[in-house]
């Protein structure tokens, strides 16, 4: 009889030597140790699912992601128990199908199926579906690998009691294809969202299918107790693997000899061989021409190799053009325009004696740098000093250590170079978020980077030079940190760092790497220390939107408990109030997906439904957990730790009161009684609890549909400037529960908080804007590129007022 892919080979037979009665037992045994572990392990998976998407939704980064867990928390409550039921029924409907018989075969949900012209149409398959796909048969074949010889011999002792032969191993309910593929069917059904479906597999793989670990383990047990195939061995099915292997191997081997045989013509043995021979090596040609390809592509790799070492990358290079450019323009400057430079300094230029024909040595002026460099070593670097009194004590001290100095002047190239030197610094002096503090101190920088540049003028562009990268390094920390203890705490290292420089430095630029190294390291403990701050408000925020969170779960939770059963006023009142606590306490402590918790809730509705009117079997349900329910009561409310034992006492007693009452139809009695135990809500913490509030965009127009919007695509880390009071603040935390945004400051304080509303209308207003982009490029490259382009405005259309020595544009406004 031909048999049909996914059907029985006949219905279900007898099993030698057992009875129909006790088959049905094994199987019903078989069932109950299955779905006992598949039951315990689908609920498992919920509640970590559960939990899962809680602590994703504490550590999103943005606003959006929290509210999109938050509202995933909700949906998955709600669906969480068909899901479970869904799972387990639908695995028992495959189990009671393959016992009698009449398994499908089915190896994906009908969605993901879909053909074209009778060929499997991939192009259908959606991301999403392709993804999870993925995930399913990555978790069931990691278990098949594990135990791929284990479930040879488990199915074919299953399809012995079933008494049907399939040959769609996957319709085995215990093969761990067809447990994943059940869940899969029901997540399409369910049309659960796909991130969703990403937290519950992860949690199904852990507590399902690793579970049935267990199941495989006992099974051996299991059938060889009970006379089902008791022979049958691992061993047995790696000989018949092993003897099958043989005989496909014997019979390709055959058919290879009986196809040369008929292919090869007489005589032509030899020269088959010779070819086969020479079929392992290269064409004549192909050897010198490969190597010699392989040898220029390795120089290549090689030079590349040798560029990125030397600092030669195409950034760099882009720099090295920007430079040169910047020396000719510096030039032609000098010839034509004037003294003052675009920066608002003079030219070096300018200090020289009116008519002096002679330069003086780079050595002669790198002795006067020297000289001045051992004077201001002795000296504050918190002095003042600018760029035009640094030119003209340069050529002070040329003249003291010159006769005839009236003759001499600084050669036109170096000129340049101290310059550009100077237009740097004076950039320093216009950068906006650096404080005057700092920039006080490091323009004393500039002797020593007028040494730097005489001797080797790539520096410049150099971007992994100590000098350039310190200079970086220091204005990005200056102009980062703005809070009162950080800015004390940088201007003294900076002061440090300034002054050893200043006392340390010989022409030797390993000075510079070795305070690149101390500066990095403690502005390092410095950003922990506000990276710390910064944790502790968030936390600080976190826990009290948790306990907001947890107040306005607990009051739904009582709310619909009250509306559905309509209790007395003082049950109501205690729900509200003294319950409320409890459920809160429970959530902060164990959370809503736990077992203290749920015990909790079910007293609640328990107590709810039991002031009201019962018939005859519901009294005898309620008498049966009476004794259990106050107990609950009791516990629980002498664990809050806020009630006195008398006042508990008193309150349990009235609620009995209350049941017997509604029972008896006294409803006097009833309306005589109320609450004793107050809530630990505050009137504030009230108020607070009823201004949470979702977003009801619909009511919104279009300009605050947008800023809403916008808000819900702001990352945690962006930066906010709010115009009163002056500030520059960062989104450290959004709460989805409250609407609150919160705001740090650069030392990490977080004192800053806006409902949305607030930041909205702010940001209306005009008094707060979102900063688009921070400045991520270097100090040194934006001096550079700003010292260009002004040089070349006024190289051209500034002519005029460079030529009436008007003051220069700052390069700020460049």
């Amino acid at each position: 009889m031909n048999k049909t892919p996914g059907t029985a080979e006949a219905g279900p037979a007898k099993m030698p030597g057992i009875s129909p009665e006790m088959r049905t037992e094994l199987v019903r045994e078989l069932q109950k140790q299955l779905f006992d572990q598949l039951g315990a392990g689908i609920k498992n998976t919920a509640q970590e699912t559960e939990n899962e998407l809680f602590d994703a939704m504490e550590q999103a980064r943005d606003n959006e992601s929290r509210l999109d867990y938050m509202e995933s928390i909700a949906s998955f409550r709600e669906r969480r128990q068909e899901l479970v039921n869904g799972f387990l029924g639908r695995h028992l409907d495959n189990f009671n199908a393959y016992f009698s018989g009449h398994a499908a075969h089915k190896t994906e949900p009908e969605e993901a199926s879909g053909e074209q012209h009778g060929k499997p149409s991939l192009a259908l398959l959606q991301k999403d579906e392709q993804e999870e796909n993925l995930l399913i048969n990555t978790m069931a074949s990691r278990l098949s690998r594990q135990y791929s010889l284990e479930l040879v011999v488990m199915r074919r002792r299953l399809a012995h009691l079933a008494g049907a032969g399939y040959d769609d191993e996957i319709l085995s309910p215990l093969c761990p294809d067809s447990v994943a593929m059940t869940l899969q069917h029901v997540m399409r059904e369910m049309a659960v969202s796909p991130g969703l479906k990403s937290f519950f597999y992860v949690q199904f793989e852990r507590h399902v299918m690793q579970g049935l670990q267990q199941v495989y383990a006992n099974l051996g047990e299991f059938f060889q107790t009970r006379g089902i195939l008791p022979g049958l061995s691992v061993d047995d099915i790696v000989a018949e693997m092993s003897a099958a292997q043989r005989a496909k191997q014997e019979a390709a081997q055959m058919a290879d000899a009986h196809a040369t045989a008929e292919d090869e013509p007489l005589g032509a043995e030899e020269h088959g061989q010779q070819g086969r021979k020479g079929g392992h090596g290269l064409r004549p040609g192909a050897s010198g021409a490969g190597t010699g390809q392989h040898q220029a592509e390795g120089a290549q790799a090689g030079q590349g190799a040798g560029d990125a070492a030397l600092g030669n990358t195409p950034f760099q290079q882009q720099i090295e053009h920007q430079i040169s450019e910047i020396n000719q323009l510096l030039g032609s400057y000098r010839n034509t325009l004037g003294v003052v430079l675009p920066s608002g300094s003079r030219m070096l230029d300018s200090f020289a004696p009116p008519g002096a024909s002679k330069n003086y040595s780079q050595q002669q002026v790198m002795q006067a740098l020297q000289s001045m460099q051992r004077q201001r070593a002795q000296e504050s670097v918190r002095d003042e000093q600018d760029t035009d009194a640094f030119k003209q004590s340069m050529y002070q001290t040329l003249a003291a250590a010159t006769g005839n100095a009236k003759d001499f002047r600084i050669e036109g190239s170096q000129s340049n170079l101290i310059d550009l030197v100077g237009m740097l610094f004076d950039f320093v002096k216009e950068e906006k978020r650096l404080a005057d503090d700092h920039k006080s101190v490091l323009i004393h920088l500039q002797n020593l980077y007028c040494q730097v540049a005489l001797r080797d003028a790539s520096f410049f562009h150099n971007t992994r030079h100590p000098a350039h990268l310190l200079l970086n390094r220091m204005v990005q920390a200056g102009s980062q940190y703005q809070g009162e203890s950080e800015q004390q705490r940088l201007a003294d290292t900076i002061e440090e760092t300034v002054k050893q420089a200043l006392v340390e430095y010989q022409h030797d630029d390993q000075v510079f790497e070795r305070l690149l190294g101390q500066f990095d390291q403690q502005v390092a403990a410095l950003q922990q220390r506000v990276e710390k701050r910064e944790r502790r408000a968030v936390d600080a925020a976190k826990g009290r939107e948790k306990l907001i969170f947890a107040r306005k779960h607990a009051r739904g939770f009582v709310d619909v408990c009250i509306k559905r059963h309509h209790p007395p006023e003082i049950i109501r009142a205690f729900l509200q109030a003294a319950w409320t606590d409890v459920l809160v306490f429970y959530f902060l402590r164990t959370g809503p997906a736990s077992a203290q918790w749920q015990d909790k809730a079910k007293i609640a509705e328990e107590l709810a439904w039991s002031c009201t009117p019962l018939d005859e079997q519901q009294r005898q349900e309620f008498m049966a957990r009476k004794e259990l329910i106050m107990s609950g009561v009791q516990q629980a409310l002498e664990q809050l730790g806020c009630y006195s034992d008398v006042e508990i006492q008193r309150l349990i007693k009235d609620i009995q009161i209350c049941q017997k009452a509604v029972q008896a139809q006294q409803h006097e009695v009833v309306e005589k009684l109320s609450n004793t135990l107050a809530s630990s809500m505050s009137e504030a913490d009230e108020k607070e609890l009823q201004a949470v509030e979702k977003i009801d965009e619909s009511a919104l127009d279009e300009k605050v549909r947008e800023l809403v919007n916008k808000l819900k695509h702001v990352r945690f880390g962006t930066w906010f400037e709010f115009r009163e009071p002056p500030h520059r603040l960062k989104l450290a935390w959004f709460s989805p529960t409250t609407q609150r945004y919160m705001f740090v400051d650069s030392a990490g304080q977080g004192s800053y908080i806006k409902n949305w509303k607030e930041l909205i209308e702010l940001l209306q207003l005009g008094e707060a804007k979102i900063v688009e982009q921070v400045e991520a490029t270097p100090f040194f490259e934006r001096a550079l590129h700003a010292i260009q382009r002004t040089l070349k405005q006024f190289a051209g259309s500034y002519i005029s007022e460079i030529r009436d020595s008007k003051p220069a544009r700052p390069l700020s406004q460049v």
